[in-house]
């Protein structure tokens, strides 16, 4: 395991390298989306395996280091499991959100 410090000094001074490490979490919000594609009218089951996905995402983005992919992702969280919204609006918002962490994961170390 490579020291804090070191990777925040490589990833800083690399921004390339930077990027590649953020795509997993990127990956695993993607594996979010995808089950919320593929769940059709399951809607809750699909919901809770998202959410679990959601914090694979959480968990890759504190490896990256990027605190902007870290608060996205963990809003997302928040509205997945945000009962008060239909399962439905709660979807709708985790598949919309795509453009903004492919964003953030290119910009965060840029």
């Amino acid at each position: 395991m490579v020291p804090l410090s070191f990777s925040s000094f490589l990833f800083s001074t690399a921004p390339g390298l930077a990027d590649r490490h953020c795509f997993p979490a990127q990956d695993a919000y993607f594996a979010a989306r995808y089950l919320l594609q593929e769940g059709g009218e399951k809607c809750e089951p699909a919901l809770d395996a998202a959410r679990d996905e959601l914090d694979a995402a959480i968990d890759q983005a504190g490896i990256c280091g990027c605190t902007d992919l870290i608060a996205n992702l963990e809003q997302l969280r928040r509205i997945a499991g945000n009962d008060k919204q239909s399962c439905e609006d709660r979807s709708e918002a985790l598949l919309d959100a795509k453009a903004q962490i492919e964003g953030t994961v290119r910009d965060c170390h840029y």
